[in-house]
């Protein structure tokens, strides 16, 4: 077995540490997802259930063959194909605006039609710091939504959907929420709270303006200000605050901060590749006039908010 790559989420809580590793074994590629901890293991199995349950409930994606199951471990097979998030990139830095408006168009209509609806909102009695620090305006907001998704399915960002000759594969399954909430808040969630919060130095802005594109799916800045509430509220649920690491079980916290700088170390030299084939396009559009500043100040409200 050669191990290609490795990811850990050392930095949640302890209970939803996984480790994710691409292996290759006989000539065919593997993805592992381990427990780091008997504590996460419970989260494993729920990422089995949703992975099973999803699988039936929705409509036009595909998903990896489960190859096997241990205690702590999930086996997927690998999928060839294209990540969405790098389809995205892709169209940014060749400056195709036409095709980067068509992904996110594409991508609206699947999360329009894959997945089961509900007709009003609905906060699951385990799930109620969801709605923490959302005043009775919000709340009232929140609830005049026209579309809720039955079962909030987090994971299908574009990062999470890979893009093949045979269809759109979903590959992550650790998160499924009883509440409904509104789809549009997943769509903002793909597309302002990950995308371009993560690659806000690609500056898409230049040929996409990004504050039409909002306003065509609806997401006004309340909207916008009250789904970053939400979007706060699951990370808070999910990661550990770095005080809090000590009381985990973590008492040497620098060396820990040192072996996670080690293993991004990929993901950051992949980043600086990005960068540099950003910055050369940015010298050529600069060299044209381009002046749009959509992006920027959207990016600005969407940093203070909450």
């Amino acid at each position: 077995m050669r191990v290609l790559s490795a990811k850990y989420n050392r930095f949640r809580r302890p209970e939803f540490q996984i480790q994710t590793t691409i292996f290759e074994d006989n000539g065919k590629k593997f993805v592992a997802k381990k427990a780091l901890s008997q504590g996460a293991v419970a989260h494993l199995h729920n990422e089995e259930r949703n992975y099973h349950q999803l699988s039936k409930v929705t409509s036009g994606f595909c998903f990896p063959a489960l190859v096997e199951k241990r205690e702590d471990e999930l086996i997927f097979e690998f999928i060839e194909g294209r990540l969405v998030k790098d389809i995205l990139i892709d169209s940014i830095l060749a400056d195709d605006s036409n095709n980067f408006v068509e992904v996110i168009d594409d991508y609206y209509s699947m999360l329009h039609h894959g997945f089961e609806q509900s007709d009003s909102l609905y906060i699951a009695p385990q799930e109620m710091y969801l709605t923490a620090n959302l005043s009775r305006t919000e709340m009232t907001m929140l609830a005049s939504e026209q579309v809720y998704l039955k079962q909030t399915y987090l994971d299908p960002i574009f990062s999470n959907i890979i893009s093949t000759d045979k269809g759109k594969y979903l590959i992550d399954y650790e998160w499924v929420l009883d509440s409904s909430l509104p789809l549009t808040f997943l769509f903002a969630r793909s597309l302002l709270f990950t995308f371009i919060h993560r690659y806000s130095y690609l500056q898409p802005d230049l040929f996409v303006d990004i504050d039409t594109l909002c306003r065509k799916f609806s997401l006004s800045e309340q909207r916008i200000r009250l789904f970053k509430k939400l979007e706060t509220n699951i990370q808070k649920n999910i990661h550990s605050r770095l005080e809090e690491l000590a009381g985990y079980g973590h008492p040497h916290l620098g060396k820990q901060l040192l072996i996670e700088a080690e293993k991004n170390y990929e993901d950051a030299r992949r980043y600086k590749n990005e960068l540099a084939r950003a910055s050369h396009r940015l010298v050529a559009l600069c060299n044209r006039g381009a002046e749009k500043v959509g992006l920027a100040a959207l990016y600005r409200r969407i940093k203070n908010l909450g």
